[in-house]
């Protein structure tokens, strides 16, 4: 509560201070609160407006605070486009107070609990998710810029075409290792790994690691199942992950899930989860 009142007291402060209106001639900013959704922001936008990643590549959204600056540019943003996850602490935190700062600020959400049996909130991992939530935010958008509202529409058919072929494409690919375990230390593939017939074990649960005897547990099952890789995430230590592949005598490779190039991610992911499966 006492952080939420201090965000909206800064958020009172940036209206009030000088140049936080837009000039007739600046582009229009439009938020996203992570980078996957920056990417296919940008593919509905075009050069109608900047957009602008909350949360930077790389950097860990359960943990990650704005900035100044960040929270100044939230004062001049046209649209927020939001995961919209219960759990999503940078969103419910940070953000809420400063939409009701600035109530003429759109916003659109694209989690839905219908999203994934598994209630995931990464529904950029699955390209069936995609194709569900991309009419829903061009339309939004589409009325935050009515000057491009016929293109925005027009690129979001198009982007729901791309995605019904990469999920295609993705499901020939994956067809052979449907029942396959992979691991990895933050759950955030839950969804790619239900759209695909895959298992995805994760160290971390709950965002914390396991107990010694949970580790030796977790071992031991995926010693079984033959899993001789462990995929660390870029947001997070590795040293509950060199562990793990320590015990197994496993690779480390690394899987992002957070890259702005959502499309390309989900190629390069399950060429990696190919590659560790031919390499058992």
């Amino acid at each position: 509560m006492i952080l939420r009142r201090l965000v909206i007291a800064v958020a009172a402060v940036i209206s009030t201070g000088c140049g936080t209106q837009r000039a007739p001639s600046e582009t229009p900013v439009v938020l996203v609160s992570v980078p996957p959704l920056g990417g296919l922001t940008e593919e509905l936008l075009g050069t109608t407006a900047a957009v602008r990643h909350l949360v930077p590549v790389g950097a860990n959204p359960d943990t990650y605070e704005p900035t100044m600056d960040q929270l100044r540019m939230g004062a001049r943003a046209r649209h927020w486009v939001r995961v919209g996850h219960p759990g999503f602490p940078l969103e419910r935190v940070w953000l809420a107070a400063l939409v009701e700062s600035y109530p003429a600020m759109g916003t659109t959400a694209l989690w839905d609990a219908s999203d994934n049996a598994a209630g995931d909130p990464h529904c950029w991992l699955d390209p069936r998710a995609v194709s569900r939530v991309i009419p829903g935010l061009a339309e939004d958008l589409a009325r935050a810029f009515p000057e491009d509202a016929a293109g925005i529409r027009a690129r979001g058919v198009a982007l729901v075409a791309r995605a019904d072929s990469l999920h295609a494409e993705l499901t020939e690919r994956l067809a052979p290792f449907r029942g396959r375990t992979f691991a990895v230390f933050h759950p955030a593939w839950g969804a790619f790994a239900e759209a695909y017939g895959l298992r995805q074990v994760a160290l971390e649960h709950e965002g914390k690691e396991p107990s010694v005897e949970e580790m030796a547990t977790l071992v031991d099952s995926l010693r079984v199942l033959g899993v001789t890789t462990v995929f660390a995430q870029p947001q997070f230590g590795r040293q509950g992950v060199e562990v793990l592949a320590g015990e197994l005598g496993a690779t480390i490779k690394v899987l992002n899930p957070l890259l702005p190039d959502w499309e390309e991610n989900l190629r390069q992911t399950a060429d990696a989860l190919v590659a560790s499966w031919s390499d058992e």
